[in-house]
C-alpha cells in the first residue's frame, strides 16, 4: 500500500499509511522527523532524499514492531535520534547516536512534552506553534493563537488551557451543586463571529471546522446532574473546546499530564468555577488531592469572586481578574 503525502506547507510534510504516521519539517540547518515511517519505501525515501535527508528523528511510536524503523533511517540518511523517554533511550543508544530532548537545542525548533504516555509533543517551529498527537500527523495551533489575539482585544475574561486544549469565558459568582454547564448565548453568538473571521464555518449544531481543525462550543447538557464534561464527549476529536470554567476545572483533573494541578490553580487565578461540583467529581473519582493544593485553589477562587463581585462582566466582556505579583 503507497503511503499518503501531503504538504502542509512549504516547510512541513506529513506522511501516513500502514497504522504509521510522522511528519518531516525543513528546518534551517537540517530537517526534522517526527514520528514513524519505513524508509525503504520507494516513495518515503524519495521524499526524505528530496528535501535534503533528515537530520534529528524524533520517534513516536514504541513496541518491537516498530524497532526497525528509526534504525533504518539511520543507516539509510544518517539520522541521529532525540528521544522523549529514558525507555527509549536505554533501547537504541547501543544501535545509533541517541540523545535526550533536553540535552540537544535546536535554532528553529522548541519542544514541550505534554504527555510522555501517549507521546503528545508541543513544537514551536519557524516561529508558529503544533500539537503532534501519538501518530506523529502534525496539527497547526496557529488559529489558536489569533483567537486569543482577538479576544484580548475584545476585552473578554478568559482563560485558555494549553493542556486540554480549551478556552473558557467568565461564567458567574454564584453556584449551586444542579447548576446547569451553559455557555451564554452572547458568547455562543460572538466566538462563533470570531470563528467566522478566521474561516471556520458550521458543520453541525454545536461544531465549527475550518477544514484543518474542529472548534466544538460546548451545547447545554441533556440531563440535569449529568457529569459536567458529558456532552463534551461527543466531540472527542475537536481540536479545542469551548466550555464553562467548571467543565474546564474537571477537564484539567482528567487530563493524564504532570501539570494539570498547576493548571488548575492557574484557571482558579482567573475565573470563578463551581467548587461544589469539583468536590464532587473528586469524591465520585477518589481523587485525592494534595490539601496544600487544594486550599490554595480555595485561597484563589476567594481572590476571583470578590473581584467580580464588584466588576462583573457582560456576555463574558469586562475586566479581567489577575494575581497581582507577590499576592
Amino acid at each position: 500500500m503507497k503511503p499518503i503525502i501531503s504538504q502542509i506547507d512549504h516547510n512541513i510534510f506529513t506522511v501516513s499509511g500502514n497504522g504509521l504516521g510522522a511528519s518531516l519539517l525543513k528546518g534551517k540547518y537540517g530537517n526534522y522527523l517526527f514520528g514513524g515511517i519505513d524508509a525503504s519505501q520507494p516513495e518515503i525515501k524519495d521524499l526524505i532524499r528530496g528535501i535534503g535527508g533528515v537530520k534529528y528523528q524524533f520517534p513516536l511510536v514504541s513496541g518491537f514492531k516498530y524497532d526497525h524503523l528509526p534504525i533504518r533511517l539511520f543507516k539509510v540518511f544518517g539520522s541521529q535520534m532525540i528521544t522523549m523517554s529514558k525507555q527509549l533511550y536505554s533501547q537504541f543508544a547501543d544501535k545509533l547516536p541517541c540523545f535526550d530532548y533536553q540535552e540537544r537545542s535546536f535554532t528553529d525548533l522548541a519542544v514541550k512534552v505534554i504527555n510522555h504516555e501517549e507521546y503528545k509533543l508541543g513544537i514551536r517551529f519557524r516561529g508558529k506553534h503544533y500539537r503532534l498527537p501519538a501518530l506523529g500527523l502534525i496539527d497547526s495551533f496557529e488559529f489558536i493563537e489569533q483567537i486569543l489575539i482577538d479576544l484580548k482585544k475584545s476585552r473578554y475574561v478568559f482563560h485558555y488551557d494549553e493542556n486540554t486544549n480549551s478556552i473558557a469565558f467568565f461564567d458567574d459568582i454564584e453556584f449551586e451543586r444542579n447548576d446547569y454547564e451553559v455557555i451564554s448565548p452572547g458568547v455562543r453568538n460572538n466566538f462563533s463571529q470570531i470563528l467566522g473571521k478566521h474561516q471556520f464555518k458550521r458543520i453541525e449544531k454545536s461544531l465549527y471546522s475550518n477544514g484543518a481543525n474542529k472548534v466544538y462550543i460546548t451545547p447545554p447538557p441533556r440531563v440535569l446532574m449529568s457529569n459536567p464534561i458529558d456532552e463534551l464527549r461527543h466531540c472527542p476529536d475537536a481540536t479545542c473546546k469551548i466550555v464553562t470554567p467548571t467543565q474546564m476545572a474537571i477537564l484539567i483533573l482528567e487530563a493524564n499530564n504532570e501539570e494539570k494541578l498547576e493548571d488548575l490553580i492557574s484557571l482558579a487565578s482567573v475565573l470563578p468555577f463551581n467548587m461544589k461540583k469539583l468536590e464532587t467529581h473528586l469524591r465520585r473519582n477518589k481523587f485525592q488531592m494534595n490539601p496544600e493544593v487544594f486550599a490554595k485553589i480555595k485561597q484563589q477562587q476567594f481572590k476571583c469572586l470578590k473581584f467580580y463581585k464588584f466588576n462583573r462582566c457582560r456576555d463574558g466582556i469586562g475586566k479581567k481578574f489577575e494575581i497581582q505579583p507577590g499576592a
